[in-house]
């Protein structure tokens, strides 16, 4: 795992303790406990995520299945040539199919790895690289803390839906009083707002907080979205060079170019390259044919 990895993971951990410490601080938690829950629940977001059960998680959400026996007898010889010409030592990751018509591969963890039924379709070398990429994947560490990252979005999504949920309510009750008032007319003398008044003054107060948090949430999200993304492109380099170094190399070539046709079909705006996970397949090839193999210092063309 890069350097630039490593702080993507531990930006999107801060993120997410600073979302649940910060509310509970504010609703008069003494700040010492209310980071420690915020520190306990992020953890446990993350270690979950990391975990075998949440690999099994994963493979269940993506749809992963296991080869049929036709299938598995083209994939096992590849794979296994893959992890020979690899080195691999110790328990390789298991071997999954995802239906699709596109040729893709995924690492779920360190012990999962899955290619398209498209790819059954190419040459051997060609499956090979693919493969070969994937390994490079759970190699690096990229798919673990991938992963992580994907859970702690999932604890984000549901603190960010509570505020929502809080935002949303009192926003209500102070739309109804103002409604209310309005249609009734003003009190014409202060003493005869008495306790409605103050109600509403509370709850709007409640509301214009959690809308100001949460714009505030919004925006640290997206500066942190950028470094998750600018480091999950910079992983999509390593393993291709991964492919590259044990072999693969034109065969990985190869690849990208049937994936470059495809994105060719797609209309991409400024957006869609800035919070992507891979570079375009244009980019990973000239990375490719401009690092000396088998030893030089890589070349990795500018992330964003």
């Amino acid at each position: 795992m890069t350097v630039l990895g490593w702080t993507a993971l531990i930006l999107v951990t801060a993120f997410n303790m600073f979302l649940i410490a910060f509310p509970l601080a504010v609703l008069g938690l003494e700040p010492g406990k209310a980071v420690g829950a915020g520190v306990l629940l992020t953890l446990a977001f993350g270690v979950f995520g990391m975990s075998p059960l949440g690999e099994r998680l994963s493979r269940r959400a993506l749809g992963l299945r296991r080869p049929k026996p036709e299938e598995e007898k083209k994939l096992r010889p590849v794979y296994e040539k893959v992890l020979a010409r690899a080195g691999w030592q110790g328990r390789a990751p298991e071997l999954f199919l995802v239906d699709s018509e596109e040729v893709n591969g995924v690492a779920v963890g360190s012990g999962t790895i899955a290619v398209t039924t498209a790819c059954l379709k190419l040459p051997e070398g060609e499956l090979c690289a693919i493969l070969a990429h994937e390994l490079g994947h759970v190699k690096h560490g990229d798919a673990d803390r991938s992963r992580a990252v994907v859970y702690l979005g999932k604890l984000d999504f549901a603190v960010c839906f509570l505020l929502f949920l809080v935002t949303a309510f009192f926003g209500f009750l102070s739309g109804v009083y103002t409604v209310a008032t309005f249609i009734e007319g003003y009190p014409e003398q202060e003493e005869e707002e008495g306790l409605p008044g103050l109600f509403w003054l509370l709850a709007f107060a409640v509301f214009l907080g959690c809308k100001c948090f949460g714009w505030a949430a919004e925006l640290l999200r997206y500066l942190v979205a950028l470094v998750v993304f600018c480091a999950a492109r910079k992983d999509e380099y390593r393993a291709d060079r991964f492919a590259a170094e044990i072999g693969f190399k034109e065969c990985m070539v190869g690849v990208l170019k049937k994936i470059e046709k495809q994105e060719k079909t797609l209309k991409l705006s400024w957006r869609d390259f800035l919070f992507s996970t891979h570079p375009t397949a244009a980019k990973r090839v000239r990375a490719l044919e401009r690092t000396p193999f088998p030893e030089g210092e890589p070349y990795y063309p500018w992330v964003w």
